[in-house]
């Protein structure tokens, strides 16, 4: 999953994006504007900061991601059943005398 690096500095040929299916990232506009700008100046930050504020004040005006409700893992379930099933039904009769 990971790219092994030997040392050095990584060039943005280097660089690998996932990309999502469905709604766009908030400031993928800006992002994909700032690193073709580093991509064009050779790396090159402080020609791109005009690109780089642009980023900046997009991140900060979308804010914080919202967080996602806790999901239990599927084990959990599966513990569940499982003790469920190993208990000793409970019977009501009444004893023989």
């Amino acid at each position: 999953m990971g790219t092994k690096r030997t040392g050095g500095s990584a060039s943005l040929d280097d660089l690998k994006v996932k990309v999502r299916r469905g709604s766009a990232p908030p400031c993928g506009p800006q992002l994909v504007g700032y690193l073709s700008c580093l991509d064009a100046k050779g790396g090159n930050n402080a020609s791109c900061t005009e690109m780089r504020l642009a980023l900046d004040r997009c991140m900060a005006l979308a804010g914080p991601k919202p967080k996602k409700q806790h999901k239990p893992p599927i084990n959990y379930f599966l513990q569940q059943v499982a003790a469920a099933r190993d208990t000793p039904a409970r019977h009501t009769t009444r004893p023989h005398c």
